[in-house]
């Protein structure tokens, strides 16, 4: 869809075979589109993962400090 019609139309008209239109025209115009979409993806992955272990740390600490507190036993890790 990042690829206009045409661009498959100038290369057929190249003679350049399939797989040599594909990488030579198509996919890096492809690429273009692609590229700064899955970097955001990425950076929304690991702000997002980030934020899951900040918040996930406290609620297993006062978890066991619960657990301690009406065992009175270690919990060993």
């Amino acid at each position: 869809m990042g690829v206009d019609h045409g661009q498959f139309e100038a290369a057929s008209a190249l003679g350049l075979s399939s797989s040599r239109r594909t990488f030579r025209i198509i996919l890096p115009q492809a690429l273009r589109a692609i590229i700064p979409t899955t970097f955001n993806e990425i950076i929304s992955l690991a702000k997002g993962t980030s934020m899951v272990y900040v918040l996930a740390m406290p609620e297993l600490f006062y978890t066991i400090q619960m657990i301690y507190n009406r065992t009175q036993q270690v919990i060993h890790c």
